[in-house]
């Protein structure tokens, strides 16, 4: 049995985060793509408290 960890799109002026699973991936205010991973380490984002 594997597990999968969860993981979030985030948008780091206002902090909104949805999980990835979601079909939304632009920020709903101004379109903006949500971010996929971290752009430092390129690791996924793995809570929304980030």
């Amino acid at each position: 049995m594997s597990s999968t960890l969860a993981h979030f799109l985030l948008y780091l002026i206002c902090f909104r985060s949805v999980p990835a699973s979601t079909a939304e991936k632009y920020c709903p205010n101004d379109g903006t793509k949500l971010l996929e991973c971290c752009p430092c380490c390129e690791r996924p984002i793995l809570t929304p408290f980030t």
